[in-house]
């Protein structure tokens, strides 16, 4: 009975072992015709977008996420903004990003990852459409200008801490019908 606990407990933390040692993403860049430097993972086919820069400064003014990024000369759907692992990217991102005015989200964006925008406090006004359907945690937690939020049906889910700290958020709440 000994030696069958044993290998149970043997078992159980290789697999543990394997779910959490999944490996960060290999982070690519992208330079579009306006000189906007844009930084990627993939996930399949599909793109998540994790920092943007012009001329090797961080991004000032209205970020407006292309709805494709291109690697090798092949095209990737953007679906996400954000970073898969904050702590492993050797940048900040657009985390801490006072100069990001405002975002125009592209139509294809599916979510809206973790910190994408932490502390972002130059964001005064904010729609998020409804083809995003997961706002994840903290992604907007800390933009302290933002002073306006409209969030679209079609959202399904806003993450914990989504909007904490946003000081100068007043206002009546609508939460649309599409959150579950």
């Amino acid at each position: 009975m000994r030696k069958i606990k044993f290998l149970f407990f043997m078992l159980l933390l290789v697999f543990s072992g394997s779910i959490w040692a999944e490996e960060p993403p290999t982070y690519y860049s992208y330079t579009d015709g306006a000189g906007t430097t844009w930084v990627f993972w993939l996930e399949g086919n599909e793109a998540h977008i994790t920092d943007a820069t012009q001329g090797g400064q961080p991004f000032s003014g209205v970020l407006n996420i292309p709805s494709t990024v291109e690697k090798d000369g092949t095209s990737y759907p953007v679906i996400g903004i954000g970073m898969r692992y904050p702590s492993a990217y050797p940048s900040k991102g657009l985390i801490l990003n006072d100069h990001i005015t405002g975002i125009v989200f592209p139509p294809g964006l599916k979510q809206i990852d973790r910190c994408a925008f932490l502390n972002c406090n130059g964001i005064t006004s904010l729609t998020i459409p409804g083809t995003v359907k997961r706002i994840k945690d903290s992604c907007f937690k800390g933009c302290k200008s933002l002073t306006t939020l409209n969030i679209e049906n079609g959202v399904e889910f806003i993450g914990y801490s989504s909007f904490s700290d946003c000081t100068a958020l007043h206002g009546d709440l609508t939460l649309q019908p599409s959150i579950k």
